[in-house]
């Protein structure tokens, strides 16, 4: 409600009602913040502005920082705050950070932090401004499951047709649905290019079925019943059974992740299960942990009928462009990846998760071929440096094979 009435009010004066605010605080909370140099003696205080509106922020944000060693929960004279909106995008998952981190809920106190956060991220008593969730490094979760969660987890799933002994894939396709529903004051649309349609993994589920797995469609929102082919080698809990621990438990304790650049893949990351990421947008951006294999969306040259390579890609500098908000793609169209392409990213996790690996020829040739065009966006510190590729997933290796111009040869 509060923010709200500050939006309405400040659109209505042109946004000069947001810049007397922030002169206001800050006037009034820099001062304060000197009363922390003061305790450092004894106790060193750090103040972060967290983030739990969105569950793939709230999975990784925090781990970020621990594995990163900004955040160092050994450290006794260190106590670190986090100030979050009252809004968790999943309240498992929240209330397991809670066990280690601590918070305080505030809307109003959020709303402080990000007036003064320019200032106060120069502080030392003050988190990063910015924390790049990227590149993710393979350590143990910070958090787990205790028994009784586990149990609960073992009997949903059973509920669902999932015994101790089978093994299960998550699937997934973003929709621009759940922001529009969590977030109906905000315009999130610039986001709808990383939107993909869940038929596309129609090929991939029979794989998986005929290896053996069980396939379980996650939710994305738009939670329409199934139709009558695809539910039956696909558990349909989007629709039927969906809940906040689950949506938790199954990324955590499946097999591997097959879906689209969503927040859900970033619970897989938490708890270091592999993910097989579709349409991948930008397409020379890696946000996937080294266990992990991606397949990107592809850029159609309608003028020439083709696809663009790499090279055209990076010489236009088109490989970091991230929305569709004022497109500069004239020309161009942005195609997703097909039921063919992602069977291909599918039978390559496989092999992955079954250590099938490429031959030294094959492996050379696709680092080659990411180093040249590829970045991953890692927070880094004097703890966490910047390797390049080293904490990065890969290219799937039958997917580039299919789409060998993407590497101009």
């Amino acid at each position: 409600m509060f923010r709200k009435i500050y939006r309405k009010i400040n659109k209505a004066t042109n946004s000069n009602l947001y810049i007397f605010i922030r002169f206001m605080i800050r006037i009034i909370v820099v001062p304060l913040t000197y009363s922390l140099w003061i305790l450092e003696p004894f106790i060193k205080i750090r103040i972060y502005r967290g983030e739990i509106g969105r569950i793939g922020h709230l999975a990784t944000y925090y781990e970020v920082l621990i594995r990163s060693k900004e955040v160092d929960l050994e450290n006794k004279r260190q106590f670190n705050v986090f100030i979050v909106p009252n809004n968790p995008a999943n309240k498992t998952l929240y209330n397991m950070w809670k066990k280690h981190l601590n918070f305080v809920e505030s809307n109003k106190l959020d709303f402080i932090f990000h007036l003064c956060a320019p200032w106060l991220a120069k502080n030392r008593h003050f988190g990063p401004l910015k924390v790049l969730q990227g590149g993710l490094p393979i350590k143990d979760s910070t958090i787990k499951f205790n028994c009784k969660e586990n149990t609960k987890g073992i009997n949903l799933a059973k509920e669902m047709g999932i015994t101790a002994d089978d093994w299960f894939v998550c699937l997934h396709s973003r929709s621009s649905v759940y922001l529009k529903k969590r977030f109906s004051n905000k315009d999130y649309s610039y986001h709808d290019i990383r939107d993909s349609k869940f038929e596309m993994l129609e090929e991939s589920a029979n794989l998986i079925n005929r290896r053996g797995g069980k396939c379980v469609r996650m939710s994305n929102g738009d939670n329409q019943k199934l139709n009558t082919k695809m539910s039956k080698y696909i558990i349909d809990y989007a629709h039927r059974k969906q809940n906040d621990f689950m949506d938790v438990y199954l990324p955590a304790n499946c097999k591997f992740f097959l879906g689209g650049p969503s927040g859900l893949i970033s619970v897989s990351h938490l708890f270091n299960v592999p993910v097989a990421c579709t349409n991948i947008w930008p397409i020379t951006i890696s946000s996937l942990q080294a266990n992990c294999l991606f397949i990107p969306k592809l850029m159609w040259l309608k003028e020439d009928k083709r696809f663009l390579n790499y090279k055209e890609i990076n010489d236009a500098k088109l490989g970091v462009y991230r929305y569709n908000k004022n497109n500069p793609l004239k020309g161009i169209e942005i195609i997703e990846n097909d039921n063919d392409d992602i069977k291909l990213l599918t039978e390559d996790m496989l092999d992955l998760i079954n250590n099938v690996n490429l031959s030294v020829k094959d492996e050379n040739i696709r680092d080659n071929f990411m180093n040249k065009y590829f970045t991953v966006n890692k927070f880094t510190n004097k703890y966490n440096r910047n390797e390049g590729l080293k904490d990065s997933g890969k290219i799937s290796w039958r997917f580039l094979n299919k789409h060998s111009y993407l590497m101009d040869k």
